[in-house]
């Protein structure tokens, strides 16, 4: 994650190693507890981004002499130390617990800075616990702080994070939203945050390699200057994925060595776990199996070391304590508020006298009341807890799932090597997809599939990957490239897997399949489908090649391959221009319009040919957009894959 932390000791992120060598002086002469303490907070600043366990040493001197001294804002500060050192080793428990400590210090001073510093940090907490509401409430919380106080750098980094968080749900319009106004921000307050680390991974969203190389460089610049080593990681792992996309490995794998040189010298876990899972894709576009499945290892080890450490239902736990102790506050101050009143009142005259005891017996009630619904809501907030952790356990697996499933997918960049003019539109309608396209160059003849599971979702996504082993052993290891062969073979395969022969529950799973094996020496293109029929455009007309009308998998083709039934393959020519286009059902069977009626292969078609008028550069942005305003306010009813390419 690109989010940071607010540090409270008056120290930027560079070090001054003037500064740092004055410091160490200052410590061979003071006496006074105040100087001592005061010299070893600065000192953790001056390393608290940098070398995080020299920084957390020195705030530990700090915090003892303060504790002996009774100086709680010293203490304040140094519990903050403590829990962004926590928070940058992916340690979130110790982070969080920190952080509360240091923020129940900054409430008791009312120190509005020191407040919205904390509140920031722990925002960061819910981030990296994938409660990205909450982050980003707790951001704008902290930034409404910042502005009241004219603090325009704690303000500026607020909207940092509120950026980087849109960033990891994926909502870049709203991070695009968030970095614009930082910008605008910092013209007018002055340039507080370099925003390349975030601009970097919008441009690398949007495919931009060279811009997205750009910023992350800008980025890892000014974090060097700053010596912040933990953005500097991050940028170098953006580096990385740019240099994956442009299959320029020897380039990504000198940027894994030194960011995991970087990582472990620094415990910056987080960092390392995403250097294991990049190191792994790594491995896998080179072909050198052994080593992707090593680097997943020392991916799921460090998770595990990382989940047991923080042990979530634990961190669970406090923020419900935050929340609850936040609620009784903001209860103590409207009470006190009431009984102030309450007292001037019996000041002015005897008849208020006897409208506050009213009063004060009706907050007495109150109180009763809600301490009995207190009691309820602490039931409610266990059950809520366990459900909650049960929820992310989920989540986590399922996510982890996508992972793999997305490391079968075969990247974009590699279909345009060979077809320049293409994109693939995929927009799964939960976390995981039925949906997956399948791609290989053999014998100088491109191979391409559009595979439509049974279901969505986790059902589907098992499907597909029975689906996409099953093409894999077809085609590489039986050596079979003739269409509708192919489709035969694989539903074999599947039937085979499944035991659909003995009739068992899953007995109709299967796919729909469309399978084109273009053979650009002779400008033609063999085709077979189960069910997916495929476009043509030339001369500015669509023509539907249709498939033949059965599934893969299940008794019922079963049952048809053992009578006449053979799938059939067609021939086709293409001149240079002609647009193929394939797809699966999810975009055309979409409720929505005026009407709230399936969009329907009619309309469709027309939107394929406007699609063909423009660059294919802009097809994908273009079937999105139309797709988003077709549904309007309806869910998306499945998953959605459309792959083009001009021939």
């Amino acid at each position: 994650m690109l989010s940071m932390l607010i540090g409270v000791v008056g120290t930027s992120h560079a070090q001054d190693q003037h500064k740092v060598d004055s410091l160490f002086n200052c410590l061979q002469s003071c006496g006074e507890d105040s100087t001592y303490i005061n010299c070893y907070l600065q000192l953790s600043g001056e390393f608290l981004f940098n070398n995080p366990d020299s920084a957390f040493s020195f705030a530990r001197h700090s915090f003892q002499r303060a504790q002996e001294s009774k100086d709680t804002a010293s203490m304040a500060e140094c519990y903050n130390v403590f829990g962004i050192v926590h928070t940058i080793q992916g340690k979130y428990l110790g982070g969080l617990e920190n952080f509360q400590e240091s923020l129940n210090w900054y409430r008791l001073l009312n120190d509005k800075r020191g407040i919205a510093s904390i509140v920031n940090n722990i925002g960061v907490i819910y981030g990296y616990m994938d409660n990205y509401s909450e982050s980003i409430k707790h951001y704008r919380e902290s930034f409404e702080i910042s502005m009241d106080l004219e603090d325009f750098e704690g303000a500026a980094l607020n909207l940092f994070n509120i950026a980087t968080d849109f960033l990891e749900v994926n909502q870049f319009d709203s991070a695009r939203t968030y970095t614009a106004q930082l910008d605008a921000f910092q013209n007018t307050h002055g340039q507080f945050i370099h925003c390349g680390p975030v601009k970097g991974e919008l441009f690398l969203h949007d495919n931009q390699l060279d811009s997205a190389w750009y910023w992350f460089d800008e980025g890892q610049a000014a974090s060097l200057e700053d010596e912040d080593y933990h953005q500097y990681t991050a940028c170098l792992v953006g580096k990385v994925e740019v240099a994956l996309r442009q299959m320029d490995f020897p380039q990504a794998s000198a940027l894994l060595d030194e960011t995991e040189r970087l990582s472990r010298e620094n415990q910056f876990n987080e960092t390392l776990l995403e250097v294991f899972e990049l190191r792994s894709q790594l491995y896998e576009a080179v072909q050198q199996y052994d080593k992707a499945f090593l680097a997943k290892d020392q991916y799921l080890d460090l998770k595990q070391q990382l989940d047991s450490i923080n042990n979530f239902q634990r961190v669970s736990e406090l923020n419900a304590r935050y929340e609850s102790e936040k609620r009784e506050r903001e209860l103590a101050e409207v009470t006190a508020q009431m009984a102030a009143s309450e007292a001037n009142k019996k000041a002015r005259d005897r008849v208020y006298l006897v409208i506050g005891v009213s009063i004060l017996l009706i907050i007495v009630m109150l109180i009763g009341s809600l301490i009995r619904k207190k009691r309820t809501n602490r039931l409610l907030n266990t059950q809520n807890l366990q459900i909650t952790q049960q929820r992310q356990n989920i989540l986590a697996s399922i996510n982890y799932a996508k992972k793999i499933q997305n490391s079968i997918l075969i990247p974009e960049e590699r279909i345009r090597q060979f077809l320049p003019e293409s994109f693939v539109y995929f927009q799964p309608k939960d976390i995981v997809s039925g949906d997956f396209y399948w791609f290989e160059e053999i014998d100088n003849k491109l191979i391409l599939a559009t595979v439509d599971c049974t279901g969505h979702g986790v059902p589907g996504a098992f499907m597909s990957l029975i689906a996409n082993d099953k093409l894999n052993k077809v085609v590489h290891e039986k050596g079979i490239l003739e269409p509708s062969e192919v489709l035969t073979q694989v539903h074999r395969e599947i039937v085979n897997s499944l035991n659909q022969e003995h009739g068992t529950d899953n007995s109709q799973d299967g796919m729909d399949m469309s399978l084109c094996v273009i053979d650009r020496s002779d400008r033609s293109i063999a085709f077979a489908g189960a069910q997916n029929p495929i476009f043509l455009v030339r001369d500015n007309q669509v023509e539907e090649i249709k498939a033949d009308n059965l599934s893969l998998g299940g008794t019922v083709l079963s049952q048809k391959l053992n009578g006449s039934f053979r799938f059939s393959t067609k021939k086709l020519y293409f001149e240079e221009g002609t647009a193929l286009f394939m797809f699966t059902d999810g975009y055309i069977d979409q409720f929505g319009g005026e009407q709230n009626k399936k969009l329907n292969k009619s309309l469709f078609k027309n939107l394929i040919l406007n699609t063909c008028q423009e660059s294919f550069d802009k097809a994908k942005n273009s079937l999105d957009s139309y797709f988003a305003t077709w549904r309007g306010d309806n869910p998306q009813i499945d998953d959605v894959l459309i792959i083009g390419a001009r021939l």
